[in-house]
């Protein structure tokens, strides 16, 4: 039995060969759809929710970060590291502290939805 040779993809909607520069160039454009609700236009920001989580994200962004600089100077000294560790340790617990308040701001909006849906 002879292989069928293999036919090359198409575009389903203008039956053109579909190669790697055309699905890079292809721009994906999302539109309201009635049964996706993700992709309908009826969502509104709820600016008290932003305005709190915000509120709370600079207080305790303060806190975390003052930690972060003071812990990196602390822990430098204790072990006799010089100028160079201080700053070095006050980098990593500085990406440390980035990571926290991410984390905070996720779970926050668990909390207090930035979007309501009308």
């Amino acid at each position: 039995m002879a292989k069928r040779p293999k036919r090359p993809a198409t575009n389903t909607t203008t039956s053109l060969p579909v190669t790697t520069a055309s699905v890079a160039a292809t721009r994906i454009v999302a539109t309201p759809a009635a049964g996706n609700p993700g992709l309908r236009g009826d969502k509104k920001i709820a600016w008290q929710s932003v305005f709190t989580v915000m509120s709370a994200a600079v207080l305790i962004g303060a806190e975390v970060f003052g930690g972060a600089f003071a812990g990196g100077w602390a822990v430098a000294n204790l072990l006799d590291l010089g100028q160079t560790g201080v700053h070095v340790l006050q980098g990593v617990f500085f990406i440390a502290g980035m990571a926290v308040m991410v984390t905070f701001i996720r779970h926050a909006q668990l909390v207090e939805p930035f979007f309501v849906r009308d």
